[in-house]
């Protein structure tokens, strides 16, 4: 900035030369530089906030993601012991078998994060909360009443889920600052900027 401004002194000094003494052109360095330092200083603050917002919150963000992670490898397992029911194949090793509790676990996490820290989540990860949840019961209601097949349930439940990861992934990496992994999330790459 000082830079420009003296070669702009330089080149029109002729007609400058009353209004632009050298204390003049000084002031208006030492403004801009100060102008700088307030902008610097201002998103300090800023990313500071964020960092403070972000560990207050982060390891509740992280138990519901990780509940969230169980609940889709879980629809995976079970999805798989269905067709190899249905195709009378070897059904997967019961070591990879989840827990019993995983649904349970899930559904209390969804449950507090939602109750708990809903005024401070984005509208589009409360929207894929709630789409998630009401599909869900509607799916293990079609189930019970034999209308839906296992195999289509655990399909459209695992898109649900899917889509409130995406979604609770957003959310995450806005609120950390952190850049997500290329290639990662590169179908998030357009609803990421959007927050940006």
């Amino acid at each position: 900035m000082g830079l420009l401004t003296a070669l702009i002194f330089l080149f029109y000094q002729d007609k400058l030369k009353d209004y632009l003494t050298i204390g003049v052109v000084i002031n208006m360095v030492i403004a801009t530089a100060t102008v700088i330092a307030v902008i610097i200083h201002l998103s300090s603050v800023v990313i500071s906030r964020r960092d403070r917002v972000w560990d207050a919150n982060k390891h509740v963000l992280m138990d519901f993601r990780e509940a969230l992670s169980e609940v889709i490898e879980a629809n995976d397992y079970y999805s798989k012991i269905e067709l190899a029911r249905i195709f009378n194949e070897e059904p997967p090793d019961e070591e990879n078998k989840p827990k019993e509790e995983v649904y349970y676990v899930y559904s209390k996490k969804h449950k507090f994060i939602k109750d708990v820290y809903g005024s401070i989540l984005d509208a589009n990860l409360i929207k894929a909360m709630d789409v998630s949840c009401k599909e869900n019961n509607k799916i293990n209601g079609r189930v019970h009443q034999e209308d839906l097949n296992i195999l289509e349930a655990y399909s459209k439940s695992s898109d649900l889920y899917g889509n409130l990861k995406r979604e609770l992934d957003i959310y995450i990496a806005k609120k950390s600052g952190i850049k997500m992994r290329v290639g990662a999330l590169t179908s998030l790459k357009s609803k990421l900027y959007k927050y940006l």
